[in-house]
């Protein structure tokens, strides 16, 4: 976090954790508006933005840590004969529901990462077929 102040510093977390910004600055010992300043700085900004691009970071390896034990207990309701029907039928509008998403996802990245290429004068050679040995 190099340009920032100390105190800076020691807000930044408690920005971080916090649900709202006013939550954040009291937890920090800051006023809003000493808050509202630092946001039109860009070292700080920045600090900022890379703390909680890191925080978001941590909370996506563990989603994707339990997706795969999720789907296997959906799947394991879908096929179970020792359910309700209703359950069965839940879970497995859930999977595909999930399966469709992911699908779009990743067609959507390739998508966006050709136009990235080509904007920034890349390769450009359109999605990559991840199907594709």
């Amino acid at each position: 976090m190099d340009g920032l102040r100390p105190h800076q510093r020691r807000a930044i977390p408690h920005l971080v954790a916090a649900v709202t910004r006013d939550a954040g600055s009291r937890a920090a010992g800051i006023s809003r508006s000493t808050l509202t300043a630092w946001l039109t700085d860009p070292k700080f900004r920045a600090a900022l933005r890379r703390a909680e691009d890191s925080a978001f970071g941590e909370v996506l390896d563990h989603v994707r840590k339990c997706v795969t034990r999720s789907v296997a207990i959906l799947a394991g309701l879908a096929s179970s004969r020792r359910v309700p029907p209703a359950v069965r039928a839940g879970a497995a509008s859930k999977l595909l529901d999930v399966g469709l998403k992911v699908h779009e996802t990743i067609h959507f990245h390739d998508r966006l990462s050709a136009i990235e290429e080509r904007l920034s004068g890349g390769p450009g050679d359109g999605p990559k077929n991840r199907n594709a040995s």
